[in-house]
């Protein structure tokens, strides 16, 4: 068979398809002509020239070809190794190229496009890695990958090149080694910029767009417009994580659901006595009271944690300038569940709003969130097939101040009932060191304390 383009004989239909991608940097949709028996047909893509090839031109190729190239190495020449709907995909689940297809796969075989695929992976890795890192900015992350392809790779690839074409004079074998010398020279192929990186997640499903804007407040009111007082719609917003995603990413991953199964199992089969100390919150007496309504249902306990953090405040630190109030939850049957890779964003909120509109108005859209994930659940699949876990929110976490903010208790803790516990004032706290019963907070006279409102 021969190339239109500089008339090279191949022994068969798949090296010259290789050879049109590798040496000719053809792609599928690409014009190709047909000069096999003096035929002159052009097409418009790869895949109609092989149709064509195959059904006008094979069996006079056969013939044709001599003895020693049918005696080839197989992973050119093997035809069950051709497939007719080939062609270079740009599909990150792909990674790079497609996985060869044979019809007795054999672990023992050595494929070239699997390991050209693992090696970027192990960059997208290596690229996560580092924007994990707290140390690195994006700048640094860049400028550490140029370096790697300047003063590593670039050097790898041109001495392979030097001996490769020193050494090998075969042209398949050598747009063999061209394929291998391309997927080291672009290493970073996935992740070489952010918009890379982020569309390769997305497309492995690892990130989703699903996160959203949600409206807190929306009014009509007076602004300043280039010097003059006009009225305006003022729209005040948060944003919101995609909650359920973000669960069920996380116990996809190595496992993590049946492993949080089974720490689960083993910790509520502990007999209630008292050698058995309790060392997690499911084994107390509010989860349990919390998952009766869950009979013979797989239940699973977060919590969630509040606190305000600044942004690129030139003020100082208390100024409040740009203070955001964060959201965050985790999973109390996790391995190192105080860990950060282990601690999820729910939602993002300016904390002058909270103050300004209240509980009710900034956090409606995260209290539907939980209100589905206990009602509805999420469906997660596992090594053993797929599982329909319901998701409680257990406990609500945060500092003396957070806390009172949430509960909507009193922010100012020289007020004269300032403990969320118990209402003591503040004359008997000063001497108070053992708890008074009487005087602990429940839900009838913290309802009294409401309607006094």
């Amino acid at each position: 068979m021969k190339c239109f383009i500089c008339h090279l004989n191949v022994p068969s239909l798949p090296s010259l398809v290789y050879h049109y991608k590798i040496i000719h940097v053809l792609g599928p949709f690409n014009s190709y002509t047909c000069i096999e028996d003096n035929c002159s047909k052009s097409f418009q893509s790869l895949s109609s020239l092989k149709k064509h090839i195959l059904n006008k031109h094979v069996n006079t190729v056969e013939d044709n070809l001599p003895e020693t190239a049918h005696s080839h190495s197989g992973i050119l020449t093997d035809t069950n190794s051709y497939d007719s709907n080939d062609s270079i995909s740009n599909d990150a689940s792909n990674i790079l190229f497609d996985k060869p297809k044979r019809s007795k796969p054999n672990e023992d075989i050595f494929y070239t496009n699997n390991c050209i695929e693992e090696l970027h992976l192990g960059a997208v890795k290596f690229c996560l890695m580092l924007h994990n890192n707290n140390n690195f900015c994006k700048s640094d992350v860049q400028n550490i990958q140029s370096d790697i392809e300047n003063n590593i790779l670039n050097p790898i690839t041109n001495l392979l090149k030097g001996v490769i074409q020193e050494e090998i004079q075969d042209p398949l074998l050598l747009s063999k080694f061209t394929k291998v010398i391309l997927g080291i020279s672009d290493l970073f192929k996935f992740c070489k910029t952010e918009y890379l990186l982020n569309n390769w997640l997305k497309n492995n499903e690892l990130i989703s767009n699903e996160y959203k804007q949600f409206t807190i407040n929306n009014e009509v009111n007076l602004i300043s417009n280039n010097g003059q007082t006009v009225y305006d719609e003022i729209l005040t917003k948060g944003i919101i994580m995609p909650f359920k995603f973000q669960i069920k990413t996380y116990f996809e991953q190595n496992n993590n659901l049946n492993t949080a199964i089974n720490k689960y199992n083993k910790l509520i089969s502990c007999p209630e006595s008292n050698t058995c100390s309790i060392t997690n919150f499911i084994q107390g007496s509010l989860w349990k009271e919390k998952i009766i309504p869950y009979k013979n249902k797989i239940v699973m306990p977060f919590f969630m944690y509040i606190d305000d953090v600044e942004l690129n405040n030139p003020l100082g630190s208390k100024s409040m300038c740009h203070s955001l109030s964060a959201v965050y939850y985790s999973f109390p049957l996790s391995e190192h569940s105080s860990k950060l890779n282990n601690i999820f964003l729910t939602a993002l909120i300016k904390s002058r709003d909270v103050k300004t509109f209240g509980n009710d108005l900034c956090f409606k859209q995260i209290v539907y969130e939980i209100n589905s994930l206990g009602n509805d659940g999420i469906t997660i699949n596992t090594p053993t097939g797929p599982k329909h876990v319901y998701f409680i929110l257990g406990l609500l976490l945060g500092d003396n101040l957070g806390i009172n903010c949430l509960c909507e208790f009193s922010k100012s803790f020289s007020a004269n009932f300032y403990c969320r516990f118990c209402k003591a004032p503040k004359s008997i706290m000063h001497n108070l060191s053992k708890e008074n019963g009487s005087l602990l907070r429940n839900v009838i006279n913290y309802t009294e304390d409401l309607e006094k409102k």
